[in-house]
């Protein structure tokens, strides 16, 4: 805000298109959706408050559960577990956003050209950086980034340690950071030597502060040994950026005129913190070359880079060559001339309704959850279904944090965390989903449900092959394995058996002999705990109870009989393990006849 001609405080047109820009960022951020990863993270921050230590075994999984987990994210994990605690999915995505905002005014404030062309700059770069904003350690690295350069060139640099720590236990990005402090270290042996002595020793410090972590020295080999973990098997965001889509496009045309700038003015760069962003920038750029998540990173420092390159006498084709006067027209002799009139409360009025029109937007969008928020990955009865799977899951790769958080009683087959899983299962996997042959890799853990979306080429082949379907919707197949039919034999102790017959799940057959005519019902019915118990407790409180010839607890059956003399009696049965049984013989049978079935 500033004072104009004495009408009160207003904002200039300059700032004000910088609110709004903002503003536009700020909204954008708290949209942000979960992914995955944002629940597992969840979950083990959960974890680590209710066991108070940080987790490095597998424990989520049934094929790789207590192997080593190299879990170098813990801080982000304890901080995402704490802010849901407090305040649910709203107060971590203002969280969130508010680090990428932060990052992007950062790195606004690092632009050093006219202000129309740093707004441009924005308008090109802040979209290209806002690539990898979710709800995962990657915005904070942004916002740690973009500080770094600030402490750097602002020669604050005995805070950079302590960044460092904090960095290095809560994502791997501080390779980044490593990358660009040793980049300014660099630089700085070209101009003042005690600038350079200085960068050293903070070079070196930070280094050794990457080890306080529970990895200890190991963190940079795992590191190393992540990222070529990753591109083996072909995580998209760690893929080369090929230009096949418009944001590496956008990626390789912004890399050119870099390059083009660097070469023609990077001589008539005179100060040291033009040549640090400068720098830096140019070594983010094979980085994001060789992996498409480093493009966030790479524009962020892109806009103050290129800024510094053009410098702050270029103008943008069309703008005044003299800077605007304050009156509405400027007078030159006998000869009036209009001029460019500041409007600096209608500039705020502007900028204030634009801030109440976002948070607005962003209550309602909080309120009743818009689906690119992802707060609701997987509907109840589908968490329900993956409840009750008969046997160990198959889920993909790509869904696995999901059901880490929403099923926590059902262990993965596989999740997005990658480092904990053995190579051969990474690739068995892949090479499933790539193809829809699941039989070896079904024997092998013994699948007995599975979790994925209609498109995977293994819900395709499983419904194919008769898997029963346990729930269905637009976004999740859950299915367990096919039931064989329930089968009666052909004969029961001198009884003889009819034809079988089958409906609705049910398998029927009549059995004879002189005098006796029983008609045989197999069905399955299922039961919860409860309902079962239910059962039984009606069976005894109103019927008289057979014996049967099963383990305490596994079934009950009771009689229903008439008041001849001696009475006719027919049998009913339900076992535990969901199967009803119907013995009727239709006023011919007796007791002994329905047992002996039985």
């Amino acid at each position: 805000m500033n004072q104009s001609a004495g009408r009160g405080p207003g904002l200039t047109f300059s700032a004000m298109r910088v609110v709004l820009l903002l503003v536009a960022v700020a909204a954008t951020a708290c949209l942000m959706p979960a992914q995955a990863d944002t629940y597992w993270h969840l979950r083990a921050g959960q974890d680590l408050f209710r066991t108070g230590h940080v987790l490095l075994v597998e424990m989520y999984s049934h094929t790789a559960r207590g192997l080593p987990w190299p879990n170098h994210e813990w801080l982000w994990q304890a901080l995402s577990f704490a802010l849901y605690r407090a305040g649910g999915m709203p107060l971590l995505v203002a969280v969130a956003a508010a680090c990428a905002t932060l990052a992007s005014a950062l790195a606004y404030r690092l632009m050093r050209a006219r202000p129309g062309v740093n707004f441009v700059l924005a308008l090109v770069g802040i979209p290209l950086a806002s690539v990898v904003w979710a709800l995962r350690p990657q915005v904070v690295s942004l916002l740690f980034l973009v500080l770094l350069i600030h402490m750097v060139t602002a020669e604050r640099v005995w805070l950079v340690p302590f960044l460092f720590v904090v960095w290095a236990n809560l994502h791997g990005a501080v390779a980044l950071g490593g990358a660009a402090l040793l980049t300014a270290t660099i630089v700085s042996w070209f101009g003042d030597r005690t600038r350079f002595r200085r960068m050293l020793v903070v070079t070196c410090l930070s280094g050794l502060a990457t080890a306080l972590t529970p990895m200890g020295v190991g963190l940079w080999r795992f590191i190393g040994e992540s990222m070529a973990r990753s591109r083996q098997n072909q995580i998209m965001e760690w893929l080369p950026s090929y230009p096949r889509g418009p944001i590496e496009i956008a990626f390789w045309l912004g890399a050119l005129v870099l390059v083009g700038l660097v070469i023609r003015r990077w001589r008539r760069l005179d100060s040291w913190e033009d040549r640090v962003i400068v720098a830096v920038a140019l070594v983010l750029l094979p980085l994001a070359a060789r992996a498409m998540r480093n493009i966030s990173p790479f524009f962020l420092l892109w806009m103050p880079a290129m800024s510094r390159l053009i410098g702050p006498l270029a103008r943008l084709p069309g703008s005044p060559t003299q800077p605007s006067l304050p009156a509405a027209t400027a007078v030159s002799g006998s000869h009036a001339r209009p001029t460019d009139v500041e409007r600096p409360r209608l500039n705020l009025a502007l900028a204030t309704v634009a801030m109440l029109g976002a948070a607005i937007t962003v209550a309602l969008c909080w309120a009743r959850p818009v689906a690119r928020l992802g707060w609701r990955p997987i509907p109840a009865a589908a968490a329900a279904a993956v409840s009750a799977c008969p046997g160990p899951l198959y889920n993909r790769y790509n869904e696995g944090g999901y059901l880490i958080w929403f099923v926590p009683g059902v262990p993965v087959f596989i999740d997005s965390r990658q480092d904990p899983y053995p190579a051969a299962l990474l690739s068995a996997h892949a090479a499933a989903e790539r193809t829809g042959d699941y039989g070896g890799l079904f024997a092998q853990y013994g699948i007995g449900c599975a979790a994925l979306p209609p498109t995977s080429p293994v819900a395709k082949r499983l419904v194919a092959a008769g898997w029963v379907t346990a729930y269905h919707d637009e976004d999740w197949f859950v299915l367990y394995p096919p039931v064989a039919p329930l089968m009666l034999p052909d004969t029961i102790g001198d009884f003889s058996a009819g034809p079988t017959a089958r409906d609705a799940g049910a398998t029927r057959r009549h059995y004879a002999r002189a005098g006796v005519g029983i008609d045989v019902t197999l069905a399955r019915f299922e039961m919860s705990a409860a309902q079962y118990d239910d059962w039984v407790r009606a069976s005894r409180d109103g019927f008289p109870q057979a014996v049967l010839d099963l383990p305490a607890g596994s079934g009950n059956g009771f009689y229903q009989c008439n008041d001849a003399i001696p009475p006719s009696c027919d049998l009913l049965i339900q076992l535990h393990s969901g199967v009803h049984i119907e013995i009727r013989g239709a006023g011919t049978s007796h007791r002994e006849d329905v047992n002996t079935i039985a």
